[in-house]
């Protein structure tokens, strides 16, 4: 494999060189970039479900990529698949068959819109996105050597594990898991057919057939090689599952049409129908129907399905209440209002059933909001939601499968690893798991501390502090994260982008800074309200009140020198800073922008009113969105700007900060620019993350540290 090495540091408009970015980290740091992101990061845990006893998931160390499987009942954890090159080459969509003894999962992404598949590593012989699959694992230990399906994504392997099927662009493949697999077309359909379930027997697989303005849920009989469609008719049909028995299938029903595209955000005031097919004559009745408007919307959970049975029950999320909780009806064809299952001021996720359908365990930050924790509850509704962990650490990811869970563990100093418990709650030591390396720098590093600070407006914005010891007239950095849909935490994130960027505000720490991590409106964990808050980004900019709150905040802390605040981030977080080198030079001195966005009215141009073009709608919202974007404002910008991107970005178009410093070189204003070729939005490459943070870190170090030391020698 012939890898091309990427750009470094391109400087524009400062005197500082590209080997600058390389220089030495000052001596009162603790530790190196290096060390802070050489911990294992596990991802995707997923069950087997059922009675099997096996829990998979991903484990990504230092660009290597690797699939682990445990046995719960003999609590030992083994690697079935390994891959040691940082080329980039991302695992995920990791499948356990019921039966626990067959994996599949995906290695690669997706196409962008030239149908090129990433390939961050500039590999002469190209990359591919492909299914793979482990098998012969009666034990883990015993597992064959993984091996390559063929070209697709989104594997579902049947119950004993011997077939896999999967999607290939618009149609579903099918392939045995057997040694040299031939995979064919499961059948010849119009439509995008995606979202493939097998019925507990393996005779029968349930999909959904999109088909621009409608879908429809149809069953193949694999034995008739024959489909039947579940009551078609004009609206969307998505996101079937099968009854423990086998004998019904539950699906979602939107509205058709040409608006409210997205089934997980139908229109307000259609809500959505939980509809009960019996795939045998595809006969379908709807048990209940949410109420209208945003209350009555179907709230997909940034992690875990948002509609699956539980026994006889199904359950689902809604925001009925204007917090992200699970609901439950019992699914016997009559029609009857569900039942509540979590209540309270904090957002549920990531629900896993025991085999008997009877509890389900799931991750939320009841009663500690900047944390998360591991609960429990009865599906049947009979008592009030029990918490399983509790205290300082951060607890996600349950998976339950037999008579013991599996789940992720970190703190503010230790990163995420497995932890296993039994179902009456006590831990078991899980044998052969990955470990912290030996010089990772879990003692140098500080505890952040829960802040709170009011925006203009009067809303109250939570944050995490980070503070450097002995710190004394310090620089402040402000860190906002992307998405917005998100929401930071007291310690090591769940999502890798996050758990890097807590690495980097605890390296800045570590070199002297205050750095504040800003939860500002529109993100996730505080309620609907809070995450749908009026004038958002390209409405107004309302968020942006948040980060100039954080700034204000800092400035009364007696250790921060309040001439020396910078701002970083990433996409969302990208956007928020280079808007704030604009809107108060006189408060942000310096900012690093990773893939952010710069115009709205670029990136939405297909999203603007069906007005006459120049009418008054059209121009109100032109208006507005130039006024909410970093481009209204260039020639207010005093200081530097870093601009770090992939040219292969899929979330954010590289157009936004090539067309964004051709504004700034015609004004004239200091900025320097580190690209990664062929690279992503969430960069692939271990490399290509260290380079971004070592360049960061020392452009913050100049334009913000340093300059403090040249004043005083002054």
């Amino acid at each position: 494999m012939r890898v091309i090495r990427l750009t470094t540091l391109c400087v524009t408009g400062l005197a500082a060189g590209a080997a600058q970015a390389q220089s030495a980290q000052p001596a009162s740091s603790g530790f190196t970039i290096e060390q802070i992101m050489s911990a294992p990061f596990p991802s995707s845990v997923t069950s087997a479900g059922g009675t099997a006893g096996r829990v998979g998931w991903i484990s990504l160390h230092r660009g290597a990529r690797s699939v682990w499987l445990a046995d719960l009942r003999s609590a030992r954890a083994t690697r079935v698949a390994n891959f040691l090159v940082d080329d980039g080459q991302d695992l995920g969509s990791l499948e356990v068959a019921r039966n626990g003894t067959v994996l599949a999962f995906v290695r690669g992404q997706g196409y962008n819109r030239w149908r090129e598949n990433p390939n961050p590593s500039s590999d002469a012989d190209g990359a591919e996105q492909a299914v793979w699959v482990v098998t012969g694992c009666r034990t883990a230990a015993a597992c064959a050597a993984a091996r390559r399906v063929g070209r697709g994504w989104a594997p579902r392997l049947s119950p004993d594990g011997r077939r896999v099927v999967y999607q290939l662009d618009s149609t579903l493949m099918i392939a045995p898991t057997s040694a040299a697999p031939t995979p064919r077309p499961l059948f010849e359909g119009r439509g995008v057919n995606a979202d493939a379930r097998w019925s507990p027997d393996g005779r029968m697989v349930a999909f959904t057939s999109t088909r621009d303005d409608h879908s429809f849920v149809g069953v193949y009989d694999v034995a008739r090689d024959s489909i039947r469609w579940m009551s078609p008719g004009v609206d969307r049909d998505a996101n079937p599952r099968w009854s423990p028995d086998g004998k019904r299938l539950a699906f979602i029903r939107t509205a058709g049409g040409q608006t409210g595209r997205n089934v997980f955000a139908p229109r307000p005031g259609t809500g959505f129908g939980i509809m009960l097919a019996d795939p045998t004559d595809g006969s379908v009745t709807e048990i209940w129907h949410s109420a209208p408007g945003v209350e009555g919307r179907l709230r997909v959970p940034t992690a875990g399905d948002f509609l699956f049975w539980s026994g006889s029950h199904l359950v689902f999320f809604t925001e009925a209440d204007g917090w992200q909780h699970l609901y439950a009806i019992q699914a016997d064809g009559a029609r009857r209002e569900p039942v509540q299952l979590t209540k309270g001021e904090c957002e549920v996720e990531e629900p896993s059933a025991t085999a008997d359908g009877a509890t389900i365990y799931y991750s939320a930050n009841c009663g500690d909001v900047d944390r998360k924790h591991i609960w429990r509850v009865s599906v049947s509704g009979g008592g009030a939601p029990e918490q399983v962990t509790r205290g300082e650490s951060i607890e996600y990811a349950p998976a339950v499968s037999g008579p013991r869970l599996l789940f992720l563990r970190g703190d503010a100093r230790r990163p995420p690893a497995p932890v296993l418990m039994t179902l009456e709650g006590r831990e078991v030591a899980l044998a052969g798991a990955p470990t912290l390396p030996s010089s990772f720098p879990a003692p140098a590093l500080v505890e952040p501390q829960q802040v709170t600070f009011t925006a203009e407006d009067g809303l109250t914005i939570h944050g995490q502090l980070f503070v450097p010891r002995d710190a004394k007239r310090a620089p402040a950095v402000i860190f906002m994260h992307g998405g917005p849909p998100r929401q930071m935490l007291l310690g090591w994130h769940p999502r890798g982008y996050y758990s890097r960027a807590y690495g980097m505000n605890q390296y800045l720490a570590s070199r002297g800074y205050v750095v504040l991590s800003v939860n500002y409106r529109l993100g996730v964990g505080y309620g609907r309200a809070f995450r749908e808050a009026e004038r958002g980004g390209r409405r107004g900019a309302s968020e942006y009140q948040d980060i100039v709150a954080g700034g204000r905040y800092l400035q009364r802390l007696p250790y921060v020198d309040s001439t020396r605040i910078g701002l970083w981030g990433g996409s969302y977080g990208g956007y928020l800073t280079a808007y704030g080198m604009a809107k108060n030079p006189e408060l942000f001195k310096v900012g690093v922008d990773l893939h952010g966005v710069h115009d709205w009215n670029a990136r939405f141009s297909n999203f603007a009113p069906a007005a006459t073009a120049g009418s008054r709608e059209a121009d109100s919202v032109l208006t507005i969105g130039r006024a909410s974007s970093p481009v209204c404002c260039v020639s207010s910008i005093t200081g530097p700007i870093l601009f770090i991107h992939g040219d292969d970005d899929r979330n954010v178009s590289f157009s936004e900060t090539v067309n964004f410093i051709q504004l700034l070189r015609a004004e004239k204003k200091p900025h320097e620019v580190l690209v990664f070729p062929d690279e992503v939005h969430d960069f692939l490459r271990h490399t290509n993350w260290l380079a971004a943070y070592r360049a960061s870190a020392e452009f913050f170090d100049r334009h913000l540290m340093r300059a403090r030391t040249a004043e005083t020698r002054d």
